[in-house]
C-alpha cells in the first residue's frame, strides 16, 4: 500500500508530465499558487482607487461627463435633451428611475434589474427629469431652468 506522501508525489509527477490533460495541469497550478488571488484583489483595489480620485474631481466640476460615462458604459446614446439606453433584456417593471437633490444638484439613480444600479449627477440647470419606455429602450429627458 502507498502512503499519503507517495500518493502526492505520484500526483505531482503525473501532472508535470506531458501526457496530462490541460485541465488537470491548470487545476494543479491554481492549487499551488494561493497568492495569485490576493494579488488580483490588490490590483483590482488599486486600479479602482486610482480611478476614483480623478473621476470624482471631474464629476464635481463637469457632472455632464459623469453622466456621459455612465450612458456610454450602458451602450446608450446621449443627446441634447437627455439620453437613451437599450434595455432589451429587461421588462419595464424592472427599471426604476428616481432623482434626489444633493446640495442643490439633481442626482439621477437608475435601478436596472436586481443587480445593476447607477447614480450620476445631472448637468447643472436640470430641474426635472421625465422618462419614456419604448420597445426596450429607456429615454430620459431633462428640463432645464430658464436661468441658465
Amino acid at each position: 500500500m502507498e502512503s499519503e506522501a507517495e500518493k502526492e508525489e505520484t500526483l505531482v509527477e503525473d501532472v508535470s508530465s506531458l501526457s496530462v490533460d490541460p485541465q488537470s495541469a491548470h487545476l494543479a497550478f491554481a492549487g499551488d499558487v494561493d497568492h495569485l488571488e490576493e494579488v488580483r484583489l490588490n490590483h483590482q483595489k488599486n486600479m479602482f482607487s486610482a480611478g476614483l480620485v480623478p473621476e470624482a474631481h471631474l464629476a464635481e466640476i463637469a457632472p455632464e461627463r459623469q453622466l456621459a460615462w455612465m450612458v456610454e458604459e450602458l451602450n446608450g446614446e446621449v443627446n441634447e435633451s437627455g439620453f437613451r439606453l437599450p434595455l432589451l433584456g429587461l421588462a419595464q417593471n424592472e427599471v426604476n428611475v428616481s432623482t434626489s437633490s444633493i446640495n442643490g444638484i439633481l442626482t439621477l439613480k437608475l435601478d436596472l434589474g436586481e443587480h445593476l444600479q447607477r447614480i450620476s449627477m445631472l448637468p447643472r440647470g436640470v430641474t426635472k427629469v421625465s422618462t419614456q419606455w419604448n420597445e426596450g429602450w429607456l429615454s430620459v429627458s431633462f428640463e432645464h431652468s430658464a436661468n441658465i
